[in-house]
Order: C-alpha cells, then structure tokens, then sequence
C-alpha cells in the first residue's frame, strides 16, 4: 500500500494503485494481519486518486466505488487484544474484520496497462 493511515476507534484505510483484480482485497486482508490491526475491526483500501486522510473522500469512495456484496470479505475469528470492547467477556482473544474493496474495478484496458499482458495467439 502507498499509504496507511490509522484511526483508533474508527478503522484503518490504505491507499493503493491496483495492479491486477483483487489485488486492493489482497492489501487489505494483509493490513487487517498486522498487530496495529488488531485492535480496530474496519480496512478501508481506496485508489490512489482518494486522499485516506481525508474521511470524507474515504466516505464517497465507500459510498459510490463498493457493492457491499462482492466488495467487503470477513474475517472470522482473527487474533485480538483482551481488552476489545466489542468481543464479550467469554470469547476474548478472538474478534472479526471487515475488508472493504472501495477501489474502481479493473477493466481489461487498465489490467493491459497495468503489465498484465494477454497470451500472443497462435
């Protein structure tokens, strides 16, 4: 990711310039891995046009870029800290994430531009 940046309370939102499709989701589930994550429950990932320090850009690209179906995975049962308000007394240690994809999706021209080249014909 070019750039992360973190909110406690809030969530964490990272911006990159996608390479090929499902590369955003891929540095999405990375960053939800790492143990400053372990603590908020969001990943954001934008295109490198929105600015990740800017919430509100953050907001309109979730808001016009995610189809909350094909765009946002869950991860179940990742490492958390005993001391997160959302996992109840009986579960902690274990906690979710949501990864949301709010980049544009790739279409074949940009993937071509992007060094992914198609297989020459025979």
């Amino acid at each position: 990711m070019e750039d992360l940046r973190q909110r406690i309370g809030q969530s964490i939102r990272g911006q990159i310039k996608p390479r090929y499709p499902g590369h955003a989701k891929q540095a999405g589930v990375i960053a939800a891995q790492c143990q400053p994550g372990a603590y908020l429950g969001r990943y954001v990932v934008v295109d490198d046009d929105i600015d990740p320090y800017d919430l509100n850009d953050v907001i309109w690209a979730t808001c016009t870029r995610v189809d909350p179906v094909n765009d946002t995975d869950f991860i179940r049962r990742a490492w958390s800290s005993p001391l997160d308000p959302v996992v109840p007394r009986d579960k902690k240690g274990f906690s979710s994430r949501a990864v949301i994809d709010a980049t544009r999706p790739l279409r074949m021209d940009q993937r071509l531009s992007a060094g992914v080249r198609a297989p020459a014909l025979s």
